[in-house]
């Protein structure tokens, strides 16, 4: 009985802990991904217009340095500004945007004159002032936290405030708690980042340094990354020293800067490797999954298509691996990279962002040694248990007349009952783009091939609210999306997009819209 509690409460604390996890993740990708546009534009112009104006010589494409001028600003202003913004409206919409932007710029102009008055750095024999790195980091952080203090202050007054002097004291409010964060963070922001910075330049040199131990990050972001949690490793942890390692480049004149940063993860080929693995040696519906998600994958950047391969078969997971770390390996050493991340981690997005022909071929070359290695170590596995690959189904539940019943490993021998009338269906992921866009382009084209009048749309799973009548999201999310939809039917699935993955799904519309005809 006592070991049937522990292990109880060890489940429940686990559970605890992922759904901690992909909040988390998906608080972080909803500060990158709205951006991404921005920072792909910042990149591709970066990569065709950067000049050295101390060296005067041009590092990027082009020979024009007025166009070049435009890289400096763009980074350490407009997509740290973006950034802070898009963290302070998930915490408290349009005003906790508002804070955040003002903070984000006190706490760049202050790490500035910290940066240029009361750090040092020794270069050769002379010790000088180093350049402020780019708050991609303090956004991430200032910005959602200047708005988490705006909400809790104004929680504690707002309601008690004549509705004819609301808008009078938000606004002076805002003006005074923006004034006394911006005094702070612009006298402190400058030593906490250089403690940061301390920490990631010391990263940066103990895997990017010595080309042998680089590509062994790959051990570590694979599995983050087919935890659905890539948007937020890719974007706000390995972006971040990326950036940081192209401007100590450019600092110091080197022409073409790029960094391997950026392609633990947006690299397609350790995942195309899997998904042609699955399409030559599996049959039926894992073989036309995979045929249908190896273009999505590698063309259309959307990777999410092949983490259910390694979640149905968590072994496969050592076969991307290896491939990052092979890749990685011919990067490292030949001096491949990119001028930022390729994203959405398309092979097109790759070939964009090689900054120079030599770091172009290397990248190339990286792609297709990760997709060979890769390749053979699935295939090795898939041939160890051919006679175990039965097409699993991708639904943990059955239709009933009262609605759908899940089994118990999904949701506890619970019976979701539909009362209502299908209205709203919405699908949800991590991010609230890519893999959830093109499912709810699927379903959309059904409901609209068969004349229902049902709203159908997309968002990431930390913006669900309780309005839906249908919530689509993987298994991993299923818990995470009872809490923010409690009254909703939640529909798992293990991929997006796959043969008969929505069946069910249609069958129950169906069904719930004849008796819904029937009943008037």
């Amino acid at each position: 009985m006592m070991n049937s509690k522990v292990q109880m409460t060890h489940k429940e604390w686990a559970n605890k802990f992922k759904l901690k996890v992909q909040k988390t993740g998906s608080f972080m990708a909803g500060m990158i991904m709205p951006s991404i546009g921005v920072l792909l534009a910042w990149g591709l112009w970066t990569a065709m217009f950067l000049y050295d104006f101390d060296h005067n010589k041009k590092l990027g494409w082009f020979d024009v340095p007025m166009l070049g001028r435009l890289v400096e600003p763009e980074i350490k202003w407009l997509l740290p500004i973006l950034i802070a913004f898009n963290g302070g409206r998930l915490v408290y919409g349009l005003r906790g945007g508002m804070i955040a932007t003002f903070i984000i710029v006190a706490t760049i102009t202050g790490t500035d004159h910290i940066y240029s008055h009361y750090i040092w750095q020794k270069v050769g024999d002379k010790w000088v002032h180093p350049g402020s790195p780019n708050q991609f980091i303090g956004a991430m952080i200032v910005g959602p936290l200047s708005a988490l203090f705006l909400k809790k202050v104004e929680k504690l007054y707002l309601h008690k405030i004549n509705p004819g002097l609301e808008m009078l004291v938000k606004n002076f409010g805002l003006a005074i708690y923006a004034i006394l964060l911006g005094l702070v963070v612009f006298w402190s922001w400058g030593w906490i980042m250089w403690g940061i910075t301390f920490v990631m330049i010391s990263i940066i040199k103990l895997f990017g340094d010595n080309k042998w131990v680089a590509p062994l990050l790959g051990f570590f972001t694979e599995p983050i990354k087919v935890s659905f949690l890539n948007n937020a490793l890719n974007h706000g942890v390995l972006g971040p020293i990326g950036y940081n390692e192209i401007q100590i480049q450019r600092s110091n004149g080197v022409a073409n800067p790029r960094s391997i940063f950026f392609l633990y993860d947006p690299n397609p080929g350790p995942g195309l490797d899997l998904l042609l693995a699955y399409i030559i040696f599996t049959k039926k519906e894992d073989r036309y999954n995979a045929t249908a998600s190896s273009l999505i994958h590698t063309i259309g950047g959307i990777h999410e298509v092949y983490f259910v391969f390694i979640i149905k078969k968590p072994k496969m997971l050592l076969a991307t691996m290896l491939g990052v770390v092979g890749a990685q390996f011919i990067t490292s050493y030949l001096g491949g990279g990119t001028i930022g991340t390729p994203s959405p981690g398309s092979l097109i997005s790759l070939i964009a962002l090689s900054n120079g022909t030599h770091a172009l071929l290397i990248n190339l070359l990286s792609f297709v040694v990760g997709t060979l290695i890769a390749f053979g170590i699935s295939v090795l596995l898939l041939l160890k248990n051919r006679k175990n690959l039965q097409s699993e189904s991708n639904q943990g539940f059955k239709i009933t007349d009262e609605g759908i019943e899940f089994n118990e490993q999904d949701l506890d021998q619970k019976t979701i009952k539909n009362n209502n009338d299908i209205k709203k269906i919405v699908v949800c992921c991590e991010a609230g783009v890519g893999s959830s866009a093109m499912a709810a382009g699927l379903i959309r084209k059904w409901v609209s091939n068969n004349n229902y009048d049902i709203q159908v749309s997309n968002i990431a799973v930390k913006d669900l609210k309780d309005e839906y009548d249908i919530v689509i999201t993987m298994k991993s999310f299923k818990d995470f999306a009872s809490q923010k939809a409690p009254n909703a039917l939640i529909y798992p699935v293990e991929q997006f997009i796959g043969k008969n993955t929505y069946d069910d799904l249609y069958e129950l519309i169906e069904n719930k819209k004849q008796k819904t005809k029937e009943e008037k």
